[in-house]
């Protein structure tokens, strides 16, 4: 069974072609001050509609709870587009959920060159 979205009411798989792309909570394993915090914040959206949900290493959400200015693209291709990546600063992913409601809506997987 393919992962997928753990936000309430929301149960999205990886799906290049309406834009839907999943993304790990961060900072598993990692227990330093900023981790945790960043990964606090995660698990707390998720919990303010799922209250009873435990996060593992596995949960991921999709690109549909995100606002298109927290991602960037690099160079990393899924054939011949390139992957939305979520942005990061020098601790590592630097942005969170935000968009509760289910919205259809698509980030832009880039052809690449």
């Amino acid at each position: 069974m393919p992962p997928r979205c753990v936000i309430y009411d929301c149960s999205n798989t990886t799906n290049t072609n309406k834009g839907i792309l999943l993304y790990q909570i961060p900072f598993w394993g990692d227990n330093t001050p900023v981790a945790i915090k960043r990964r606090r914040v995660w698990i707390t959206f998720v919990n303010t509609k799922r209250a009873k949900w435990t996060p593992s290493r596995s949960s991921v959400i999709c690109s549909n709870h995100f606002s298109k200015d927290c991602f960037e693209y690099g160079s990393e291709t899924v054939g011949t587009y390139k992957v939305p990546k979520l942005k990061r600063d020098e601790y590592g992913v630097c942005v969170f959920p935000n968009i509760h409601g289910y919205t259809l809506r698509r980030i832009v997987i880039v052809r690449s060159a």
